[in-house]
């Protein structure tokens, strides 16, 4: 009887001292939701992987550990700038990593045009008859879906090859003339698109530039 006493004694001097003060609690957090779509398994070296999040929660962060995340009025990018890996962490109001993904990263790919790569020399029959694709190193080529390119003004082009007027224009360039394939577009998965860096060549002429008479 003694023993009940004194537990029920010590009970109300805990609740004596417990009135009126302020306690915090550690309640188990709210579980967050994510869909990351596409389901990347790898991404491709500096290049803009279109990347789309639908998430429960508000004020989250967004980082690519190894690369950039970026944001633009047309969406969301994931910009990988390691070799290796990237990883997507998403932090909550309170700086907390609330979602992780790894993502293996494959070679840059880059514009290449009758075996050569940005920033070279080609005659003009090369520059005129190849097609233009996306190289990444062991994989196979990736065809360009679409192109710019300017001559006497610019020119968009639907296919992988200079063609119509863009093409007629081409052959009266000068010799050494710098040209400029821009806006590559290619297909890196199925149904995803995106953007290479611009194409540069120099264009060496092979035969002589002739004038235009008009009239007599």
């Amino acid at each position: 009887m003694r023993n009940h006493l004194t537990a029920l004694l010590l009970f109300l001097i805990t609740l004596a001292n417990l009135k009126g003060q302020e306690h915090t609690f550690n309640l188990e957090k709210e579980k967050i939701n994510f869909d990351v779509s596409p389901k990347y398994k790898s991404l491709f070296f500096n290049i803009n992987h279109p990347i789309e999040i639908t998430t429960d929660a508000d004020s989250l962060r967004y980082e690519l550990a190894g690369g950039e995340f970026i944001t633009t009025d047309s969406g969301s990018f994931l910009k990988p700038l390691s070799d290796h890996e990237v990883i997507l962490n998403v932090y909550d109001r309170e700086n907390r990593l609330v979602f992780v993904k790894n993502y293996r990263v494959l070679p840059e790919i880059r514009p290449m045009l009758a075996g050569a790569y940005s920033d070279s020399a080609l005659f003009d029959v090369h520059i005129l008859s190849n097609r233009i694709i996306g190289k990444s190193r062991g994989i196979k080529p990736f065809r360009v879906k679409s192109f710019k390119v300017t001559t006497n003004k610019r020119h968009e082009i639907q296919g992988d090859k200079l063609k119509g007027q863009a093409k007629i224009d081409a052959t009266k360039f000068q010799d050494g003339r710098l040209v400029v394939f821009s806006d590559i577009t290619i297909e890196i998965f199925k149904g995803i698109e995106t953007r290479l860096e611009p194409f540069r060549v120099t264009y060496i002429r092979t035969t002589e530039l002739r004038p235009t008479v008009i009239g007599m």
